[in-house]
């Protein structure tokens, strides 16, 4: 049984800054979609599954019902809490298995859908955070394949973070591929370029734009 969220912090979590009006049109549709897709054909005021308690929301799942972004979002705090207690080889086992729950972007055949837009950018960019920190650890053990397999990840889910940039030329560079490295290095100073940072080395930053965070929010 999951535990019920009043309105209001729906509304500051998925449309914060839009008019109160707005963003209860934003939850009323997005809550008959996931009735929808969650309990096709059920008539309307059925639903079993998404439950409506005076001005709150609870989702109802049987027990032992696992679910990707809620099995994310655990592992991600289990990481949290454990990580300025641990060494860097435990953080990468928290994170690995955090990692193996984020499946992709959030109900993609929603398309540009105003109500999940905004958490479905939420979950990329914490995806792609990890794995910058995943890959900063893999290197730091010395575990290079592993560490070009976190930063090209994260360069996938966001393809202007520094840091996940540096991760994967050194981790060619010291797995001995110098010809990786370099191509590495290249397309980073192409991007840099298109970008017009003034500045065509790997390792420059975009003007107010640092990604290069060590401890996901």
């Amino acid at each position: 049984m999951g535990t019920a969220v009043h309105r209001d912090q729906l509304l500051d979590e998925l449309w914060p800054g839009l008019p109160p009006e707005q963003g209860v049109r934003n939850l009323q549709v997005t809550v008959s979609r996931l009735r929808a897709f969650l309990e096709p054909g059920a008539d309307r005021g059925a639903s079993r599954l998404v439950l409506r308690r005076a001005e709150s929301y609870q989702l109802v799942l049987d027990d032992g019902a696992v679910w990707d972004i809620g099995e994310f979002e655990r592992a991600r705090g289990v990481w949290r809490r454990a990580r300025l207690s641990t060494d860097a080889d435990e953080q990468a086992k928290l994170l690995r298995t955090c990692l193996r729950w984020y499946q992709g972007d959030l109900l993609p055949e929603d398309g540009a859908a105003e109500w999940v837009v905004v958490e479905r950018a939420r979950l990329r960019n914490q995806a792609a955070e990890l794995s910058q920190v995943l890959g900063e650890l893999e290197l730091e053990l010395k575990h290079f394949d592993s560490a070009v397999r976190a930063a090209r990840r994260s360069l996938a889910l966001d393809p202007f973070r520094d840091v996940s940039w540096r991760v994967l030329i050194s981790a060619y560079r010291l797995a001995g591929d110098a010809a990786a490295a370099g191509r590495v290095k290249r397309e980073y100073a192409q991007m840099l370029h298109s970008l017009g940072s003034g500045s065509d080395e790997p390792g420059t930053r975009r003007p107010g734009a640092d990604r290069g965070l060590r401890s996901p929010q």
